[in-house]
């Protein structure tokens, strides 16, 4: 998949999986900028990230990094669940896309879309489906996907 990742990095940037030293890079100030992330102590990182690798089929989550300065421009994450319907197919969930405000406006956000579902599709899911906010919608309709449903939600304090 390295390579892959390689070939499909835009130029200027390392497309590559999440790793260790992220956090030190501020992946947590990354994802600040799409969602409140709370407390995030780099053990409790190291331990998640390691959790989420040893599961590499069900867990992906891609990070761009800009060549010249190591910068972390966006991320983007893939699930991958297992299913009973579709002859025990898959579903591909596409999480936590997340674009730096010093990098928008550069199509990355829309490059880790085309490239999560490429992985999707070859980890043979028969769909990828993603929930975000009004006031994106107009943006992933540009990444081709269409709305559907509705999405529903509750959530534990």
């Amino acid at each position: 998949m390295a390579e892959e990742l390689t070939a499909w990095s835009p130029a200027g940037f390392h497309l590559r999986p999440l790793q260790a030293t992220d956090y030190a890079k501020g992946y947590p100030q990354l994802l600040a900028a799409l969602t409140q992330v709370g407390e995030l102590p780099e053990a409790t990182f190291q331990s998640t990230l390691q959790r989420l690798n040893s599961q590499p089929d069900t867990y992906l989550i891609l990070v761009l990094e800009e060549a010249e300065t190591g910068a972390l421009a966006a991320t983007g994450t893939l699930l991958v669940e297992q299913k009973f319907v579709h002859s025990a197919g898959k579903v591909g969930h596409v999480e936590d896309i997340v674009v730096s405000p010093d990098f928008e406006r550069r199509g990355l956000g829309k490059k880790l879309i085309e490239v999560l579902e490429r992985i999707a599709r070859g980890r043979g899911c028969y769909k990828v489906i993603l929930d975000c906010s009004e006031d994106v919608v107009g943006f992933y309709e540009k990444c081709g996907l269409v709305r559907k449903g509705a999405f529903m939600a509750q959530y534990f304090s």
